[in-house]
């Protein structure tokens, strides 16, 4: 018989090798994951996994904490939750931290490097105010002083039509298994319109902007309209065509943080 893995639970997750189950079970509580211990991990979305993931970490009561990017894909609530628990625990464990967003640099850190080509150019203690100002221009420096690639003009992208919106989600359904996401949700985005999405970790984002671009599997159910093309059941005007075909990608230009923390 086939068996079928569903993947490691979060509460196995966490709790396996915790070193301190009150700890955990409390951040669990804090960060509002507790309703979902029992759904496989890999299920989860960005922000969820990083909360257990950070959760994971701080259960085992190390006596170094490593961090890259913690801040990255939390909710705004979540944030001020991980940002007020370090606070209190900074003199009890030591910390390091990559961040490449200055203004994400906790009040307790003591001490700042930077680093370039493999070398350390820049040790600074927090306390020195001069040299910490000349870190601070150097990042600023580094983070906005980059040339932006001219477009290919010899592989121009497909014009989409004006009179038609660049994306409509008509009754749009997103589903794992039994764990409904988004249900009868209907989005138009306009020419000329500038969206911001918002929202808690878990509440959908991550896979309605994946039916857009159509890196979601669930895109081939759905209503979705984009820039002219009508994609309904895997058919775009009638016919049956590939993915690449449904969703001109070359129209969209796809930013994600991990992206820009590269540049």
């Amino acid at each position: 018989m086939d068996v079928v893995s569903v993947g490691t639970p979060v509460r196995e997750f966490i709790f396996s090798q915790c070193f301190d189950p009150s700890l955990a079970t409390t951040l669990t509580n804090k960060f509002g994951i507790s309703d979902f211990l029992d759904r496989s991990f890999r299920k989860l979305s960005t922000g969820e996994t990083r909360k257990v993931m950070l959760i994971r970490s701080l259960s085992r009561k190390p006596d170094l904490l490593i961090f890259y990017e913690p801040f990255d894909g939390l909710d705004a609530n979540s944030l001020y939750i991980l940002y007020e628990y370090l606070d209190c625990l900074f003199d009890k464990v030591a910390m390091v931290m990559v961040l490449n967003q200055f203004d994400e640099i906790p009040r307790f850190i003591t001490h700042f490097s930077y680093m370039e080509k493999g070398e350390l150019v820049l040790k600074v203690n927090r306390a020195d105010e001069d040299v910490f100002s000349e870190l601070y221009h150097l990042i600023h420096l580094k983070n906005t002083d980059f040339d932006i690639p001219l477009a290919d003009l010899h592989n121009p992208p497909p014009q989409l039509d004006p009179i038609y919106p660049l994306v409509r989600l008509k009754n749009v359904k997103n589903q794992y298994g039994e764990s409904i996401v988004s249900e009868g949700l209907n989005w138009t985005i306009e020419p000329g319109q500038h969206w911001q999405l918002s929202g808690p970790n878990g509440s959908g984002k991550t896979g309605i902007l994946s039916l857009i671009t159509g890196n979601h599997p669930q895109c081939y159910v759905n209503d979705i309209f984009f820039g002219g093309l009508n994609v309904v059941m895997g058919k775009v005007s009638g016919k049956s065509k590939s993915i690449l075909d449904m969703f001109p990608l070359r129209c969209i230009g796809n930013i994600v943080s991990d992206v820009v923390a590269k540049v």
